[in-house]
């Protein structure tokens, strides 16, 4: 019971305040359900928690996002959403340039899409295949036509999507990867 009140009061630390309140009402219940022997709806209201707690850390992982630069705009979206079933999380925005110009930028610690693309892009030669090995910050990304994609610390992939290849590595070279490691 110790060890389970712990770990509830350790979600709502790391819960944004927004939340926090919703958050805290539905483990309020849970650990009711629990104290009333119904182990099945506290099992239920715990997993809803998670599922919560997966979005909050996507709206601190929008936060590594890369800033716009010089005549770009940003805009988060919500393609990374549906990542959460995937067991993972994510976070998604578009850019756009005065001249046209756009990309998309996705970065998720989906489990099974770290399986698939870390094996994919821990490969050297496999990389060199599929266009131009970029590294930063003892990273390594390749680079093609309109995608710039690799792992990152082995546990987030970030993808960029568009049409100008300078832009997204520029913005590429912008992001705090330290950080998106330490997350």
């Amino acid at each position: 019971m110790t060890k389970l009140l712990t770990f509830f009061s350790i979600l709502l630390l790391t819960a944004l305040p927004a939340k926090a309140d919703e958050i805290e009402e539905i483990l309020t219940g849970a650990l009711e359900a629990y104290q009333e022997g119904d182990a099945k709806l506290a099992k239920e209201e715990v997993e809803y928690v998670l599922e919560l707690l997966k979005g909050v850390e996507g709206e601190a992982l929008a936060g590594l996002l890369p800033e716009p630069l010089d005549g770009w705009s940003k805009e988060i979206s919500d393609d990374a959403m549906g990542l959460a079933m995937m067991g993972g999380s994510g976070a998604s925005a578009n850019y756009k340039h005065e001249d046209g110009s756009y990309f998309s930028v996705t970065m998720t610690n989906a489990p099974q899409l770290i399986g698939t693309m870390g094996a994919m892009l821990g490969n050297t030669a496999m990389l060199a295949s599929m266009g131009k090995i970029i590294r930063i910050e003892r990273e390594k990304f390749v680079l093609s036509d309109r995608q710039l994609q690799g792992v990152v610390g082995g546990t987030f992939y970030v993808n960029f999507e568009g049409n100008d290849p300078e832009a997204m590595q520029t913005h590429l070279e912008s992001m705090d990867i330290k950080a998106l490691k330490d997350f």
